[in-house]
């Protein structure tokens, strides 16, 4: 979800029936994309004053060891990796703005952004399902300046990105149709490790099953 603030969450459907939802997954924490154009980043974490962008793999151990992570500025040009988070925000696209001095130009730098997230998205999906989602969808107010610009991952994993806001809207209301008709047999949390699996909140294993 491409808002203010990029959010990832994941839905995957075990052999059992069981729905394992992540909500707010931390991917997009964990995860760094190439920064190919002059806008670069706004932000970036710190752990003792070392930019974790250029040490990603520090940021889970440090969470791990209770140490702490800050937020600061960190600009940056060409040739450099990007978190998620960071890379996809809404400054960063207002930034993308200040370097391109015209929307078309901006809407094509950030949609390049996104179809990178979106790869290092599905590989990790991968990583944790050992399997390929069936689909992505992009959804969010800053989606729609990906507008126009076809998406395809590099794994053939198909990107469904909607046309309107009313469509975006749609889109929730029909999951939350679809998931009032189940009947739920348990809830369960697993493991006391949120980064384990990737979650920053929610993170549930749903028992359910269709009337």
């Amino acid at each position: 979800t491409l808002g203010t603030a990029p959010s990832a969450g994941a839905f995957f459907q075990h052999s059992d029936g069981t729905f394992e939802v992540g909500a707010f997954h931390n991917w997009i924490w964990f995860e760094t994309i190439a920064v190919d154009d002059a806008a670069g980043m706004v932000k970036t974490l710190f752990h003792n004053d070392t930019p974790l962008h250029e040490h990603p793999e520090t940021l889970e151990q440090a969470l791990k060891a209770d140490s702490e992570v800050t937020v600061g500025p960190w600009t940056v040009g060409e040739g450099v990796r990007s978190f998620i988070r960071f890379a996809l925000d809404n400054d960063s696209f207002m930034r993308i703005m200040d370097h391109a001095h015209s929307r078309k130009v901006a809407k094509h730098l950030w949609s390049i952004r996104v179809a990178a997230a979106i790869q290092a998205l599905v590989l990790r999906f991968k990583a944790q399902y050992s399997t390929l989602p069936d689909c992505v969808y992009v959804l969010g107010g800053n989606s729609q300046k990906c507008k126009g610009h076809a998406f395809q991952t590099a794994v053939g994993v198909p990107v469904c990105i909607p046309d309107t806001d009313d469509e975006v809207q749609y889109i929730h209301t029909l999951g939350g149709r679809y998931w009032s008709t189940l009947q739920v047999l348990g809830i369960e949390n697993v493991g006391a490790d949120v980064l384990q699996r990737g979650w920053t909140s929610g993170g549930q294993l749903w028992r359910v099953k269709e009337p």
